[in-house]
């Protein structure tokens, strides 16, 4: 296994999508409390997710707005890794699949890192 690709697996969680097929996901942040992608996606399913919010365009933080408040989702929320399947643009189809709408907290210019 690739040296960085081990980095990944000790920095996140790792899930496969079939056999061959793998993508990471994000631990649970520290900084603020959160909601993991699965209860997320409950909600979604449930149609009780108003919006969602993402910090900017590379969508690397994103919040699901409810009628009980907005949620930092954290553990499990897919992040942006060019050597897997793994994307928050998975994020983006799901709520275009359930018409969700969404914005850009930071706006659409990507911040540098």
């Amino acid at each position: 296994m690739h040296k960085s690709n081990v980095t990944a697996l000790l920095n996140h969680d790792l899930h496969a999508i079939d056999a061959t097929h793998w993508f990471i996901c994000a631990q649970a942040p520290t900084d603020e409390d959160s909601i993991p992608w699965k209860q997320a996606l409950e909600l979604i399913d449930g149609k009780k997710v108003k919006s969602v919010e993402f910090d900017d365009v590379a969508m690397d933080k994103c919040w699901v707005v409810t009628s009980d408040g907005r949620f930092r989702v954290g553990e499990g929320y897919p992040i942006e890794d060019g050597r897997s399947w793994s994307s928050p643009l998975f994020v983006t189809r799901i709520l275009d699949n359930n018409q969700i709408p969404r914005t850009y907290v930071g706006g659409l210019k990507r911040k540098s890192r």
